[in-house]
């Protein structure tokens, strides 16, 4: 019984993971089924991979929702990575990797740009390390192009206000992306992509905002942002 409900949310997860994943590109065939036993430090792919048992398994064991998607992987465009992360007794994170129609041609990331922009963002406020600075400090971001308008305010917000951190609420909670733009624009966008090559994702582009029709030099230009304290002194 406990391993059917594993199976079930792995499942959901995965029909979740589907929407995120789907490319409008057109991919090669599926490569064959193969067991993974492989654990690595990074979450570098250098090749192709094989297609894990694991998912295959999973999908085959809910056929109502999944068999389509086994008979027809090219017509869905389908890649799925998923993950499995174990710690040793020193807490240090050991990362295994399964994948299902992974190929090498181009992949529409989705929302999954989110997490860095995240991630980055902690790594930059820790790195400014000026003082009175926090994730909580209100961050106001004015308007760079004539349609625009400024963001003084958030009513989602516990204090009415903006944040680093109810920014990376909002992208973890309901996936917003207008909370992912004030993100992008902070870490501006050759710095954020610049980070992500320095961390070994040198096949990874961060190249425009999302929900917004921008060209390409708008993308490269971003909106003034500053932090402003209790009292109203501008910290950064």
């Amino acid at each position: 019984m406990i391993r059917n409900r594993i199976l079930r949310i792995l499942a959901l997860l995965l029909s979740g993971f589907m929407a995120i994943f789907h490319s409008c590109a057109p991919v090669k065939k599926p490569i064959p089924v193969v067991m993974e036993s492989f654990f690595t430090d990074t979450l570098a792919i250098n090749t192709q991979p094989g297609n894990s048992t694991l998912l295959y398994g999973l999908l085959q064991a809910m056929p109502a929702s999944f068999l389509s998607l086994l008979k027809n992987p090219d017509a869905y465009r389908m890649q799925i990575i998923y993950t499995q992360i174990d710690r040793d007794g020193a807490n240090k994170p050991y990362f295994k990797h399964h994948y299902f129609n992974v190929t090498d041609q181009y992949t529409y990331p989705a929302s999954t740009v989110k997490l860095p922009a995240a991630v980055l963002a902690l790594e930059k406020m820790n790195q400014l390390a000026i003082d009175g600075l926090t994730l909580y400090t209100p961050m106001f971001t004015d308007p760079l192009r004539p349609a625009e308008k400024p963001v003084y305010d958030d009513a989602s917000s516990k204090t009415g206000k903006p944040s680093i951190a109810h920014y990376i609420k909002k992208i973890l909670l309901v996936s917003d992306n207008d909370a992912h733009n004030r993100l992008y624009e902070f870490l501006g966008q050759a710095s954020f992509n610049k980070r992500l090559h320095d961390l070994g994702l040198t096949q990874s582009q961060m190249t425009h905002r999302l929900s917004i029709a921008l060209t390409e030099q708008e993308n490269r230009t971003t909106n003034p942002v500053w932090f402003m304290d209790a009292n109203g002194k501008t910290i950064y």
